[in-house]
Formats: structure tokens, C-alpha cells, sequence
């Protein structure tokens, strides 16, 4: 396994997310053992207890805490809260969000600056996420499934190992693990198609890691032509109906509809799910199936698509609204806009000849004398 294993050269500092399991006891036990061979200079273990198991989990944080210790490594651990993370939506994705989170808090840490966090995922878990995702209708980023290197500094140096070559790495070092028994429980869907399907799918299962190399690689190559045939049509700040300063959003992308038309000219479904990969790649994380005929809100409203007189609009992340500047207030139904030597007529007219998307409307400011609106904006 040690001829397998490579850190890219800017990876100097690493945090080894050590859960106690037998695949990241071994990823803490290689990397202090080759640590000076990949030319690493720091390495520090983190754990991060859900506190979702009420012995369990203290006895793995205890494990850790000295295995660390044995392999001279400095420990940090985040305590999360399982009450919270049993709150909606599904469990495991919440965990795995909120431990994600945990780990790139600890990476921020003063004494431990890393220039990336290491987990231990191999070539089982590309293959089972990549079958997960095919039942589920994935799309080809989803089929390209876990990423070696992700733009957020995970790494995942162990994920064209196979299982079996862990184990024997584990056994040769005598090595000691956790056995964590929630991932006995079949009611978790991961578990069930572990214990159930995949032993009658072997060796054949490894051909699924190799269906997410090529996914990745023609990903890729879309995610190439499309950024090609988008980004002359992505429309400068300097041209908005408005003022970024007063939107009521923390992240906007405006793209003429040219773009779209020359994403769907051959196939308007392909096109589209084309233009939805580029989005999301620009982190604008629009549902599969999303066609752009029509505009869309998520459900809290921290995602939106409007179009506005030939210009797509995509919004995330809602902020508070901006103070309105002295003498200026939000605009009101019946508006009328009369600025100095142009014909009075509805505000709202005014701002939809403009241009002006209707997410944006309210929270521009309106300055009146007398009864009208005479100046909009800054």
C-alpha cells in the first residue's frame, strides 16, 4: 500500500479525521509511520464525537486520544450536539455536514493551521457511493463519485486502495480499532446494500470505481465546454438595473439567455442539465431535473432563479436587508416614478422596462419629493 499513497507537494500540514474504525486507524498509523518518506511537517489527529452514541462514542474519543498519544501525534476533538443533528432531514447527512464542519474548525485552529484534512475512504466506498448513486438517478458529477481532492482541502489518499489491502495492512501492524455498531444497523441505507448486496456483487464491485474515474473525466470535459459557451454571456456588475450594495442576497450570478440557448440548441433537457452542472460548479446547487422555463424558489428562499428581460438571475444565501439611506424608504404599492424631464408613470412599470428582477425591487431605495418617487438607488 505505501507505493500507492502520494500527498501533493503543497500539503505540508495535515489533520487526520480518526473516527477509531479500522480504515482510519490505519490511515493515522501509515501517515505517522511515512511521515518523513511523503516529507510532511506537521501531523495532528482530530475526532469528532456526534454525541449520538451514549458509550460508545466516549469509548472511541478514549481510543483515539491514546492512540494518538502512542504515534506521538497531538489530539483535538469537537463535542457535537445528537440532539440537534436528530432535527430534520436525514441523519446521516446531517452528521456528516456538522462533522465536516467540526473538522475544518479544528484545521482553523491557531496551534494547528493545516494546509489539508485526510480521511480515510478507500475504493470500497467509491464503489458503494457510485451504486447509491446510480439507484438514485445521479447525474454525471454524481456519478463521478468521492472526489480525491476536494476544493475545500480533504483529501482522501486511500480511495483507489481496496478494502481487503487495509485489512491485511492492519493485521501485518497488529493494529487496534474501534468497532463502531451503528454500522451494524441495516435501517441505514449505506449498511444495508454493505451487508446485503455487495458481497454478491464482488469482484464485480471494483468496476464501479472504475465507472467513477470515467465520470469524473467526462464531467470534467462538460464542465470545460460549458464554462466555453457561458462565460462570454455572464453579465459584469458594472451592467446590473441595480446596486449589489442593496441586494437582498449575498451571492449573485446574472447570465444573459443566449448562454442557455446555446447550451440547449441540440437537446433542451440535455442543455439544461448542462447549464445546471455549470451553475452548480459556480455553487449554485439548483435540484436535478430543473429546466430554467420557469422560475424557482426554494422552499426557504435561499436559492432562486428569476428571469428578467433576456437576463437568467441566480441568487443564494439571503442577508438582512440593507439600511435604507437617509431620506429614502423601500418602494409601495401605487408608486409613481416622475424623476426631472422624463414622463411620470408606475413605478413598477419603470423597473420591469429596466430590467429590474423582481427579487430586487423592494430592497432598492426610493427617493420622493412630495408625493412621487423622483430617484431610485444609490
Amino acid at each position: 500500500m505505501r507505493f500507492l499513497v502520494s500527498i501533493p507537494a503543497r500539503y505540508r500540514r495535515l489533520l487526520l479525521a480518526v473516527s477509531g474504525g479500522m480504515d482510519s486507524a490505519c490511515l493515522a498509523h501509515y501517515f505517522a509511520a511515512h511521515q518523513k518518506e511523503l516529507q510532511i511537517e506537521w501531523l495532528g489527529i482530530a475526532h469528532v464525537h456526534h454525541g449520538l452514541r451514549e458509550f460508545s462514542a466516549d469509548r472511541d474519543a478514549e481510543f483515539v486520544r491514546n492512540l494518538a498519544a502512542d504515534l506521538h501525534l497531538p489530539f483535538f476533538i469537537s463535542h457535537l450536539d445528537g440532539n440537534v443533528l436528530k432535527k430534520g432531514g436525514s441523519l446521516e447527512e446531517n452528521a456528516r455536514l456538522a462533522r465536516y464542519q467540526a473538522l475544518q474548525e479544528i484545521r482553523n485552529l491557531p496551534e494547528v493551521r493545516a494546509d489539508g484534512i485526510l480521511t480515510a475512504h478507500h475504493a470500497n466506498d467509491q464503489a458503494e457511493t457510485v451504486f447509491m448513486r446510480i439507484l438514485r438517478g445521479s447525474s454525471w458529477k454524481g456519478l463521478a463519485g468521492i472526489s480525491a481532492e476536494r476544493d475545500d482541502g480533504i483529501l482522501r489518499p486511500f480511495l483507489k486502495i481496496p478494502k481487503s489491502e487495509i485489512l491485511r495492512y492492519t493485521k501485518r501492524n497488529h493494529l487496534e480499532f474501534c468497532e463502531d455498531e451503528s454500522n451494524l444497523d441495516i435501517a441505514f441505507s449505506r449498511n444495508f446494500l454493505r451487508a446485503k448486496v455487495f458481497p454478491q456483487l464482488e469482484p464485480d464491485i471494483f468496476q464501479l470505481a472504475h465507472v467513477a474515474e470515467l465520470s469524473k473525466a467526462l464531467y470534467q470535459k462538460i464542465l470545460a465546454q460549458a464554462e466555453l459557451a457561458i462565460s462570454p454571456y455572464i453579465l459584469s456588475q458594472k451592467l446590473w438595473p441595480f446596486s449589489k450594495r442593496f441586494a437582498p442576497y449575498q451571492k449573485i450570478l446574472a447570465v444573459h439567455q443566449k448562454a442557455f440557448e446555446a447550451c440547449t440548441l441540440k437537446s433542451k433537457a440535455g442543455g439544461a442539465e448542462i447549464f445546471r452542472l455549470w451553475l452548480k460548479s459556480q455553487g449554485f446547487d439548483f435540484p436535478t431535473g430543473t429546466d430554467f422555463s420557469f422560475n424557482y424558489a426554494s422552499r426557504d428562499r435561499n436559492l432562486l432563479f428569476e428571469k428578467s428581460r433576456g437576463i437568467f438571475w441566480f441568487c443564494k444565501s439571503r442577508k438582512p436587508a440593507e439600511p435604507m439611506p437617509e431620506g429614502a424608504r423601500p418602494r409601495k404599492n401605487g408608486d409613481i416614478f416622475a424623476p426631472k424631464d422624463r414622463p411620470a408613470k408606475k413605478l413598477s412599470k419603470f423597473m420591469e422596462e429596466s430590467g429590474i428582477p423582481k427579487f430586487a425591487r423592494d430592497s432598492i431605495p426610493c427617493f420622493l419629493n412630495g408625493p412621487r418617487v423622483v430617484k431610485i438607488g444609490e
